[in-house]
C-alpha cells in the first residue's frame, strides 16, 4: 500500500511539473535558418486572463522566405505558464500567427524562433 501511494504521488509531480511544454509546428532539417526570433513578457494582471496574438512578419515588413518550422520556448515565471496555439499560416506558408494566454492571475514569458528555408 505504501508503495502505491508513493508511486501515486511521483507520477502527480511529474504531471504538475510538465505544464510548461515547448512547443515546435513543421520539422527543422539541416538546411534550415533561423529568420527571426521574438521575446515576448507580459506581467500578470490580478484576477484576469492575459492574452496576445503574435504576428510573423510584423506589420510593413516583407517575408521572402517559406516557414519550415516554429518554436515556441516558455520560460514561465515562478510558477506560471503560457498555453500556446498556432492559429495562422506556420509551416509552408509565409506568415505566422501565434495565440498566448496566461493562466489566471499570472503573466507569461515565451521566445518563438521562426525558421526557413
Amino acid at each position: 500500500m505504501n508503495y502505491s501511494l508513493t508511486i501515486k504521488l511521483l507520477l502527480i509531480i511529474c504531471v504538475l511539473n510538465a505544464r510548461a511544454l515547448n512547443h515546435t509546428w513543421g520539422s527543422l532539417g539541416i538546411y534550415d535558418i533561423l529568420v527571426a526570433r521574438d521575446d515576448v513578457q507580459h506581467p500578470g494582471i490580478l484576477m484576469s486572463v492575459t492574452s496576445q496574438y503574435i504576428v510573423f512578419p510584423p506589420k510593413y515588413r516583407g517575408n521572402n522566405v517559406i516557414i519550415s518550422a516554429v518554436r515556441v520556448w516558455d520560460w514561465g515565471f515562478s510558477n506560471s505558464f503560457a498555453y500556446i496555439d498556432l492559429v495562422e499560416g506556420g509551416p509552408g506558408y509565409r506568415h505566422c500567427k501565434l495565440y498566448i494566454e496566461s493562466q489566471r492571475d499570472e503573466g507569461f514569458h515565451v521566445s518563438i524562433e521562426y525558421f526557413g528555408r
